[in-house]
């Protein structure tokens, strides 16, 4: 039980003011409870009923490629903040043939139903594959709330597979 603030008011009793206090520096994806009470001259009150508040998942940082091959990348990103047990989303793009969808359990691409995994989870099966030689695909990581709620997300930068070899 932690006090965050002390919110005076000099209106007296039942004035109608409503008293409002803005928490910072919160954690991502993190549930947080807030009760009020009053407290004078005459003493402290009865807290009202806490009240759950879950805070947003912030975006995944620092997508980044490891090494290419012609249908594989190797996709990871940091947490940013959130807690180990925020679930994200890989979704995929290929910009030369404009399809796209969801990356599956696994790490292939295809057309999937959203996946949702921890990032050590993601970091386990980090290699996307079946990618087609010589294409360009972006990458987009969502993040997702303990409570399942959208959180932020993070586009790729564009990244080419390695082109077929030319017949020699």
């Amino acid at each position: 039980s932690n006090v965050l603030a002390t919110v005076p008011t000099n209106d007296g009793l039942n004035s109608g003011i409503t008293q409002s206090y803005n928490v910072t520096n919160l954690i991502p994806n993190t549930p947080y409870w807030f009760r009020i009470n009053a407290v004078s001259a005459n003493g402290e009150s009865n807290p009202l009923n806490g009240s759950r508040v879950l805070t947003k998942a912030a975006a995944p940082g620092n997508v980044a490629y490891g090494v290419i091959t012609n249908v594989a990348i190797p996709l990871s990103w940091d947490a940013n903040g959130n807690p180990a047990d925020t679930v994200y989303a890989v979704t995929w793009n290929d910009i030369t043939a404009q399809v796209g969808s969801s990356v599956d359990a696994q790490g292939v691409v295809g057309f999937n139903s959203i996946v949702y995994k921890t990032k050590a989870e993601w970091d386990a099966t980090n290699l996307v594959t079946g990618l087609t030689p010589g294409h360009v695909y972006n990458f987009r990581v969502i993040s997702y709330d303990r409570d399942s709620n959208l959180g932020d997300y993070i586009d790729s930068p564009g990244v080419a597979t390695i082109g077929p070899k030319k017949p020699t």
